[in-house]
């Protein structure tokens, strides 16, 4: 965990873990797999303004982790699973596509969130939590969802997410 003080923006194990989730269908090399998640998070980085802003020394990062989830791990980790459907679906339009992340609003107090990464005021990382938002996120950058994610989506809609939470 990050320290309400801490300068970093994002965890080790959350980089980690959301690169694995990035990389978890790769066929490539580890040369190739690392080229290609690095091109990736750069990508998502520039259409995520204060990630770059706290890397200038512009922003705080705990004003990023205070007010938006797109530093957590959840959202992270959602963002890899979101990223290899991506890869795989777009291999040659993937930059393009990725533009929609900064049409949404990643506020903590959004909407959108509740019950997908934010659960009793908290984020969530739990497997369920970190699928709903990959979900949104593909969504959001015109990607179908497969079965398994559908039938998760589905429960959410029908609110038996509210029964386990």
């Amino acid at each position: 965990t990050l320290s309400a003080r801490s300068r970093r923006l994002f965890t080790f194990s959350a980089i980690y873990q959301a690169t694995n989730a990035l990389l978890a269908n790769a066929n490539d090399d580890s040369e190739v797999s690392l080229r290609t998640a690095r091109a990736f998070w750069e990508e998502v980085a520039k259409q995520l303004p204060e990630w770059n802003q706290v890397r200038r020394g512009s922003l705080a990062s705990s004003e990023v982790r205070q007010d938006l989830i797109h530093s957590h791990g959840v959202v992270l980790q959602a963002l890899g699973k979101a990223g290899a459907a991506l890869l795989r679906e777009a291999p040659k339009e993937w930059k393009t596509r990725l533009k929609a992340l900064s049409e949404i609003d990643w506020s903590r107090n959004s909407p959108t969130w509740a019950g997908r990464a934010v659960v009793g005021g908290r984020l969530s990382k739990a497997t369920q939590n970190v699928t709903l938002t990959a979900n949104y996120i593909k969504k959001s950058l015109g990607l179908e969802l497969s079965p398994e994610d559908q039938r998760v989506e589905d429960a959410f809609e029908r609110g038996d997410h509210e029964r386990n939470t």
